[in-house]
């Protein structure tokens, strides 16, 4: 009798965990072209800036390693070294450092290289933190992560001989990749975006009503997953999407135009930036 009842229960999880991948496969392949609003700029009721946080123009170095350089920075953007309660305003060839927090205002955007020649580009109000980034140019290894917290980034990852582990983490989602050029969202959910879009208080920042988006360029491929159920491999000109507690929808093309639109807005020009002085 027990053997029969984990047997039945053993059943209703598999054919529950067919239904989302089934329905998440539908949702990607049918609403391609609605997830492309996700990349709108949604400004949240409140700042992006912790409140017990200090701003000052002046600049100190991180306590971690250099990892990166500002290349270009437009209006106010921010940054915020690991275990500090300063935020320095940000200007072109400032450094960076392992665990900085780099925050964009309106109509502001930030410009970064960082040391394995990978580039990245915040769009105004966005938000994320340089967790990890080790890079061995002699052995051609590499390890980083970023966590993208709020708002819209584009990476152009460099790809690299050896071990190529560059990883982007949301409140709801992974994103592995190799050596590509692709775009990432995170905004509330519930919010419905045309233009510029401002969070409600009670969706500001819970994690539990974000969704990340996730748009590759020609060319590139993702590998991208949500808090359960199996990897999305995104190919090129593509857009998926991952809610919290859900998995990522299955990858729906949209076409190089479309996807060159969301991306040239998220980071217009990334791939003309050159490496600054000493990073040759």
């Amino acid at each position: 009798m027990r053997n029969k009842k984990k047997f039945w229960v053993g059943v209703i999880l598999i054919a529950a965990l067919v239904l989302i991948v089934s329905v998440s496969g539908l949702i990607g392949a049918d609403d391609g072209e609605k997830l492309l609003n996700n990349f709108k700029i949604v400004k949240p009721a409140e700042s992006l800036m912790p409140s017990d946080v200090t701003i000052k123009t002046g600049f100190a170095s991180g306590p971690g390693r250099q990892i990166g350089t500002i290349q270009k920075i437009r209006g106010g953007a921010y940054v915020i070294h690991k275990n500090d309660k300063t935020a320095y305003s940000l200007k072109n060839n400032f450094p960076l450092f392992t665990g900085d927090t780099m925050i964009t205002s309106d109509e502001s955007s930030i410009d970064a290289v960082m040391n394995d020649r990978s580039l990245v580009t915040l769009a105004s109000y966005s938000k994320i933190t340089l967790t990890e980034s080790v890079y061995d140019p002699k052995k051609e290894t590499r390890s980083s992560l970023v966590d993208v917290l709020f708002g819209q980034v584009r990476f152009l990852v460099v790809k690299i001989s050896g071990s190529l582990n560059f990883k982007v983490k949301t409140p709801t989602a992974v994103c592995g990749v190799r050596g590509t050029d692709f775009c990432i969202s995170v905004i509330p959910a519930s919010v419905k975006t045309s233009g510029l879009e401002i969070v409600s208080k009670a969706y500001a920042f819970e994690p539990a009503s974000l969704i990340t988006t996730v748009i590759t360029g020609p060319g590139s491929t993702v590998e991208f997953a949500g808090m359960i159920g199996p990897t999305t491999i995104v190919g090129p000109t593509s857009v998926a999407s991952a809610g919290v507690g859900a998995a990522a929808t299955g990858a729906s093309f949209v076409g190089p135009v479309a996807a060159g639109s969301v991306m040239n807005a998220v980071g217009p020009g990334l791939a003309t930036m050159r490496m600054p002085p000493g990073f040759e």
